[in-house]
């Protein structure tokens, strides 16, 4: 078997010598160069073998039909290892260029969307956030997919547009309503999906929703899912982090914040690394017997859900590993004399009982929130 990085090497020296048409191939072949095992823990090279793949992507030609592609890509792995450096305005400037490159890509036809490369402007924008900002560049095309619809009402809802944001995310739920009602699909996303939807405040009879969540629920723990279906943890991890913007500080220029709603895959890998590091200080907060019962159930709720977008995807490791969390949170949430909090963490922890196949336990939890809420039956 021939050598990856001697075969990675190879194409880059072939290209580096070659005319101008073969930019394109030579930008490709940089960045997987960049990324090959021998540059592990080196991120000064990869960040220069990605620049310097940005360099050769510019220069092709405006109508090569893989120009769009091709610079998109080696824009996108440059600005990675700029935010991973700390070099976050320099990243953001790439970022720009990526949604400019893919706008006139649309315009010359080499791409389908005029939003093909904005995702990540979107992204670093609601980081720091500048949500109208964001809202604007991620579009919300028809069309969208699951992930853009998502990433799109959380910058919509986060930037006060609540009626807006429920339109979009209402589309996510309408789709998951037509794979169902064609046997399609999956009931426990289509829980997931209809449980955020209740939740948001642009959202016109939330306890209809809940009702219908509750009966899809009902289902999932007496027959299980309709069909076989593919792992969906990512997505419940997308929505559980979207659920708990409201309980984290907002995001600044000066102090960015995870962009709640987007692929916790495309957060900027600097948002991502201070998100994880306050574990430690969330644990002191919700373990110190001086910290007030209120603030010691919000910081130990937090500490769940940060701990919970941080495990592998595996359901079973999932739940040995997370279920002491979720029930302390509830635990804590019970001494408090309002239940309103109490639904939030119920809710939680069906939604993550779900995610590991504990499918009736689930619908107890989302019963027992539900009555809380607005005494629905299920």
């Amino acid at each position: 078997m021939a050598n990856t990085n001697s075969v990675d090497q190879d194409a880059v020296l072939r290209a580096r010598v070659s005319p101008s048409a073969y930019r394109g191939k030579l930008a490709t072949a940089l960045v997987s160069y960049a990324y090959s095992a021998e540059f592990q823990g080196r991120p000064e090279i990869v960040l220069s073998l990605c620049g310097e793949a940005v360099e050769a992507a510019r220069g092709m030609g405006a109508e090569e039909v893989r120009r769009t592609e091709v610079l998109v890509r080696a824009l996108g792995a440059y600005e990675r290892e700029l935010f991973a450096a700390g070099r976050r305005g320099e990243g953001l400037a790439v970022c720009e260029e990526a949604a400019a490159v893919g706008r006139e890509g649309f315009d010359r036809g080499q791409v389908d969307s005029a939003g093909y490369g904005s995702g990540r402007l979107a992204v670093v924008l609601a980081e720091e956030g500048r949500y109208a900002a964001a809202a604007s560049v991620g579009g919300g095309e028809l069309g969208a997919s699951f992930w853009e619809l998502v990433r799109h009402a959380g910058a919509l809802e986060a930037a006060g547009s609540h009626g807006v944001a429920s339109e979009v995310f209402g589309r996510v739920v309408d789709a998951r309503r037509g794979e169902l009602a064609v046997r399609e699909g999956s009931l426990a996303l289509a829980v997931w999906v209809l449980v955020h939807y209740a939740r948001m405040t642009g959202t016109g009879g939330a306890g209809a929703v809940r009702a219908e969540a509750l009966g899809l629920l009902k289902e999932l723990s007496e027959t299980g899912e309709r069909r076989s279906r593919s792992d969906l943890v990512a997505s419940w991890k997308t929505l559980l982090a979207l659920s708990s913007r409201p309980l984290e500080p907002a995001g600044s220029p000066t102090s960015p914040a995870p962009a709640f709603g987007a692929d916790l895959t495309l957060w900027s890998p600097d948002v991502r690394h201070a998100y994880f590091a306050d574990l430690a200080h969330l644990s002191h907060t919700a373990t110190a017997p001086s910290t007030p019962l209120a603030e010691r159930t919000l910081a130990h709720h937090r500490l769940t859900i940060r701990s919970a977008l941080r495990h592998n995807n595996r359901p079973h490791s999932l739940h040995q590993t997370l279920r002491p969390l979720f029930d302390h949170s509830i635990t804590l949430s019970r001494q408090l004399p309002d239940p309103t909090w109490l639904t939030t963490t119920l809710t939680d922890r069906a939604t993550f009982l779900i995610a590991t196949h504990h499918h009736r336990e689930a619908h107890t939890d989302l019963r027992e929130a539900t009555e809380l809420l607005d005494g629905g039956r299920g």
